[in-house]
This record gives C-alpha cells, structure tokens and sequence, in this order.
C-alpha cells in the first residue's frame, strides 16, 4: 500500500512540453532522460498540484485478508490532495523522467514513453530490489509548460510485504497549473 502511495506521488511534477516528439520503446531511464535533456520544462513559478485516487483494487487475497483490503480500498477511493509549491528555475531543469524515476531509476524500464503534440503515452516498469514482485505505471494525457492533467494507473504484484498471490490496481488522476510567481518569503 506504502509502496503504491509513493508511487503516484511523483505525479505531481510529471510534464513537459515538448520542441518535438519523442517515441521510445523499452527504454531505460538513463536513455529517456538523455533524450528529454532538450525539451522545455516545466515554467519556473507557483504551482497548484491534485492527486485523486479514483479507484483501489485488491486481489488474490484470502477472504480474511480480502475483508481487510476492502475496507483499505473504501478509505482509498476519493482521496484528492492539493498541494501549492513553488517550483524553482534549478527544479523546473529536471527532465520529467528523473522527476518521475527519482531514486529508483535503477529498478525501472520505460515499455514505451510517447510524447507528441501536448499528449504524453508512457507504460513503466519496475521490479523492486531484490527482485520479488512487478509495478507497471499508465500514465495518459496533456501537458504543457504552464499546466497538465494525467490519467494514471498503478498495477502491482508480489510485492515485498504482500501476501502470497496478492496484486493491486490503483487508479488516480494528477493535474497541475500554474499560478503565477513564487511568493517571496
């Protein structure tokens, strides 16, 4: 559930505007990064991020566990957070796979990372250390300098901590805007 959570939350700063298109298939992070080095960014400023967790999914589950896991997935479904940042000129450098990818870039391969026209397709796995168990992450939709607005969905399978057979499908929606400059402190 942790590893989920964690796993949306780079949403919030997932876009980009693109000076051209970019198609890569089973690509490593390291290589869509390289290849997004040129595209713009997003504006430097004050920024207005929401995460909703739209749908929770637990499967695989004794019915014991899978009593527990619905109410987990009711907590779940609905959650929407919005954050006010102030996304710096050093920040807004970043290409959008190391924004995405962070710390576990070395675990994680994009199947396909599509972005052309104001519209981003991307499918990326990753398989925690140690090998045990698999997450794909779906991400769809526009992006900009200025604004953006995913749908996303988290699929995840025997993952450390889980029970034996146990999977899980997280949908959620991330959008952003941006709302003028930083407020100096």
């Amino acid at each position: 559930m942790k590893y989920a959570l964690i796993a949306l939350t780079p949403f919030i700063l997932l876009a980009s505007c693109g000076k051209g298109d970019v198609d890569m298939k089973n690509a490593s992070i390291a290589d869509v990064a390289k290849t997004m080095e040129d595209q713009q960014k997003l504006t430097p400023g004050a920024w207005s991020t929401t995460v909703e967790i739209v749908d929770v999914k637990l499967g695989g589950l004794t019915p014991k566990d899978a009593q527990m896991a619905e109410t987990i997935s009711r907590a779940m479904k609905g959650q929407k957070k919005t954050t006010e940042t102030c996304l710096t000129p050093e920040q807004s450098k970043k290409s959008v796979t190391e924004m995405f990818a962070g710390r576990n870039a070395d675990h994680c391969t994009y199947e396909s990372f599509k972005m052309s026209d104001g519209n981003m397709d991307a499918v990326m796995s990753c398989a925690p250390p140690g090998g045990q168990g698999k997450m794909t992450l779906s991400m769809k939709g526009r992006y900009g300098a200025d604004s953006y607005d995913m749908a996303v969905q988290m699929d995840g399978s025997g993952m450390p901590g889980s029970p034996p057979g146990a999977s899980m499908t997280m949908v959620g929606k991330n959008s952003g805007k941006r709302t003028g400059d930083c407020k100096k402190s």
